[in-house]
């Protein structure tokens, strides 16, 4: 761990990689050594960085306010309408997942995408700027 095409959190440029960091870092070495810790027939975890990434050094609070929608309409004056020879007309701006508020130690990731596998990909903003006539 990590291979190539992972995408790995740039928390673990801070792992154990020499003897002696344990002691000034909390996130392990990453390796796929196989260290099988059992107890009462319920397996744990299959190697150091599942322990660590199941553990509580990872548990953030959950709660998040996200703007998701938000949008605008200008319905142009029926005197300008008639001068134009319409019956109606309006411009609209709409904007989707504009922004987030989550706790910090999340480190930019999306609460709700969040998951033990990799691979969840956040809601990206989105702008639509519209024009309606009616004839």
């Amino acid at each position: 761990l990590p291979r190539p095409e992972q995408n790995m959190s740039s928390e673990f440029i801070k792992r154990w990689r020499n003897p002696g960091d344990e002691n000034s870092t909390n996130i392990p070495v990453l390796t796929n050594d196989p260290l099988e810790i059992i107890q009462d027939d319920l397996k744990y975890a299959e190697n150091k960085y599942e322990m660590y990434n199941y553990s509580d050094l990872r548990v953030v609070s959950g709660d998040f306010i996200r703007l998701r929608n938000a949008a605008m309409r200008y319905r142009f004056t029926k005197k300008l309408c008639n001068k134009l020879s319409i019956s109606s007309a309006s411009v609209r701006v709409e904007a989707k997942n504009l922004w987030l508020l989550a706790d910090k130690k999340l480190n930019g990731r999306d609460p709700e995408q969040m998951s033990l596998k990799s691979g969840a990909v956040p809601p990206t903003k989105s702008f639509t700027l519209g024009f309606d006539v009616t004839f």
